[in-house]
């Protein structure tokens, strides 16, 4: 291409040329020439004249960049994860995940070493995002590396588990495919896990964070039984939750009732505990008959529990949706303000004459009744001058055979069948006297006989 000097000829043009790529053009170096042409003269002669012109050699200067974006998603579980929580970095590296550096000067002018490429962000919900990184001409045929983290800090907040996932990043930068119209770098990004097992390729980098929280509910109540002021008999008790046994209790001899602690766990994997629990306590059934009218009572208490936000749950009594005989305590114990009252029965036997006398050395015994059949034995005993009085192994409502099953010549034998309604209990005709001890006061229930003449 050539430009014409001012002085040159009209005839020479300036030519403009423009890039292919629409990029920058220089002109790198520019020469003086000569064209030599004939002239004539006015005197008919004719002279060589020497034409000097420019000579501009223009080179093109090729320019392409692209960026690469790395970004990570957050998760915490099972609570709302909050803008600005947590902090992450990414920082350039060697192939082995090694720190870059390079050295700079401190705020006392002392050379430090500082990572060549870092940067901290924090999250935006669950999206984790690092400024895009631009790669120019100059990186063609190079490879980065870097190593995403999650920061933890020094004092971790109470119930909260970060994660130690450590992801590295590896990019390699290639020259712009021909045929690209937007003239970008070839840019391809890798991600890996790094594991106990060794580096594992993967899609994306997830930071998963949990937390944890746990809390509880203790209990208490009173026992009482008929006659007793100390040493009391040991009873069973109970609380149920939707008919599931979730915490069960015994009284001491002062009859004091704790029991076992009820517990909440509120994690990615159990959120049930938060909310309102609505229990029951009771009193436990004997399955078998003993000396005991058992309290049947039942008391219902509505626990709600929610989340303080730092590893712990608060528990507090629903008083509106509760039995109202419950205290609850400065340590948090909620106690049945009501007593679980048992009164202690026995059934007393004697083996009397027609004149009402006792009789010793008759053998009784008591059976269990299968639909009116002799069953398995419950005691037996052998009768004195004074009454017999049988405490366990009879439960009121059911029905028992009551034999002699040994008896003096003098004596005749009687076998009875009666039912033991240990709560409602007369006397009957007949010369057989069942009586039922109770704590101050004595009750008789009776079995009707057709043999009178000295018989149980």
């Amino acid at each position: 291409i050539y430009l014409s000097k001012k002085d040159a000829p009209e005839e020479y043009e300036t030519i403009a040329v423009a890039d292919k790529r629409d990029t920058d053009t220089v002109i790198e170096e520019i020469h003086t020439d000569a064209k030599m042409e004939e002239q004539e003269k006015e005197d008919g002669t004719k002279e060589t004249i020497e034409e000097p012109f420019i000579k501009a050699t223009f080179i093109n200067e090729y320019t392409a960049d692209s960026t690469v974006q790395i970004s990570a998603e957050k998760n915490l579980s099972p609570v709302e994860l909050k803008d600005n929580a947590f902090s992450f970095t990414l920082t350039q590296t060697d192939k082995n995940g090694e720190v870059l550096t390079k050295t700079e000067k401190d705020k006392d002018d002392q050379d430090v070493a500082v990572p060549v490429y870092t940067e901290t962000v924090k999250n935006q919900g669950s999206n984790v995002a690092f400024k895009p990184i631009t790669y120019s001409q100059k990186d063609v045929g190079k490879t980065y590396y870097y190593t995403v983290k999650e920061e933890i800090p020094k004092d971790i907040p109470a119930g909260y588990t970060y994660s130690q996932s450590e992801y590295r990043v590896k990019v390699v930068v290639s020259a712009a495919e021909d045929g690209d119209k937007d003239n970008k770098l070839k840019v391809v990004k890798t991600i890996t896990k790094v594991t106990d097992k060794g580096n594992m390729e993967t899609e994306d980098i997830i930071f998963d964070n949990f937390y944890k929280a746990e809390g509880s509910v203790n209990f208490a109540a009173k026992k009482e039984v008929t006659g007793y002021t100390k040493n009391l008999p040991e009873f069973k008790f109970i609380i149920t939750e939707n008919g599931k046994e979730v915490a069960t209790g015994k009284n001491d001899k002062n009859g004091n009732i704790e029991f076992s602690e009820i517990k909440y766990t509120y994690d990615s994997s159990n959120n049930s505990s938060i909310g309102e629990h609505t229990y029951v306590i009771s009193e436990v059934q004997p399955k078998s008959g003993d000396n005991y009218i058992y309290d049947k009572g039942t008391y219902q208490a509505v626990i709600n529990v929610t989340d303080n936000g730092d590893g712990t749950l608060k528990t507090e009594l629903v008083t509106d949706k509760s039995s109202k005989d419950f205290n609850v305590g400065t340590d948090g114990k909620i106690t049945l303000k009501k007593s679980f009252v048992n009164e202690e029965v026995g059934i007393g036997f004697r083996k009397t004459d027609v004149a009402d006398q006792n009789l010793p050395g008759a053998v009784l015994t008591i059976y269990q009744s299968n639909d009116g059949k002799k069953g398995k034995e419950v005691t037996h005993w052998t009768t004195t001058d004074k009454e017999y009085v049988v405490t366990t192994g009879l439960a009121a409502g059911n029905t028992y055979i009551l034999e002699e099953t040994y008896y003096k010549k003098t004596y005749r034998q009687n076998q009875v069948m009666g039912k033991a309604l240990l709560e409602s209990m007369r006397l009957m005709d007949g010369k057989i006297i069942i009586s039922v001890m109770r704590k101050r006061e004595m009750d008789f229930f009776g079995v009707t006989t057709t043999d009178l003449d000295g018989i149980v």
